[in-house]
């Protein structure tokens, strides 16, 4: 089955392979707790969802040099009794000029070309594709390994905010790139050109829950 915005309740029975939720806990005993940060931010009891699943992205990594690497989990809560889930992304990328040919931020400093892979799973669903590359009827990313074009402006605003804009590359038509939620980060680097850490996380999407 596939997770999209009108996936099948069935798919969400048992959305994780433990009984630990993902809302709250020990940080150093549970790698999927929600980062303290975001604890008092995000909707954790899905409130703002009541038919559906709230999912969260949340991404931790460095730039160094030329090169682009991290992690980003994906955070889903939900509003009965069904258990809150996490799955994990590696994000490992390179700088290089954006292939989004309409390229939107005029503004941004820096563009990276990077890998985008399914990792480690929580949940139980079988794909995120309808999610990430315009809801296509079937899978076509090969081991949930996409492919992302991602633009940052790190000089706009007072340190350490930051604009992150991300493309995901259609699988079915490798012209096509798909724009994610634009988001805002935190940029630790002493200016535009330098290496540091940068976060960044998604205001909450609210995926409906349907039968069929």
């Amino acid at each position: 089955m596939r997770l999209s915005p009108l996936f099948a309740a069935v798919c969400l029975a048992a959305c994780a392979t433990t009984s630990d939720s993902a809302d709250g806990g020990d940080t150093a005993e549970d790698p999927n707790a929600v980062p303290a940060d975001y604890a008092d931010v995000w909707d954790t009891e899905a409130v703002s969802c009541p038919d559906g699943a709230l999912g969260y992205w949340a991404f931790e990594g460095e730039i160094d040099g030329d090169a682009l690497s991290g992690v980003e989990k994906w955070y889903w809560f939900f509003p009965d009794e069904t258990v809150d889930c996490v799955d994990t992304f590696s994000l490992e990328g390179e700088a290089e000029d954006t292939p989004v040919s309409d390229d939107p931020c005029y503004s941004c400093d820096r563009d990276f070309t990077a890998e985008y892979k399914l990792t480690s799973k929580t949940c139980s669903w079988d794909g995120y594709e309808s999610l990430l590359d315009g809801n296509d009827e079937e899978d076509s990313a090969e081991d949930e390994t996409y492919e992302m074009a991602l633009m940052f402006d790190l000089d706009r605003y007072d340190p350490p905010e930051a604009d992150v804009w991300s493309f995901v590359r259609d699988p079915e038509d490798r012209r096509t790139w798909l724009d994610r939620e634009t988001v805002k980060g935190e940029w630790s680097g002493a200016d535009k050109d330098a290496d540091g850490h940068i976060r960044w996380t998604n205001e909450g999407m609210c995926v409906e829950i349907k039968e069929g």
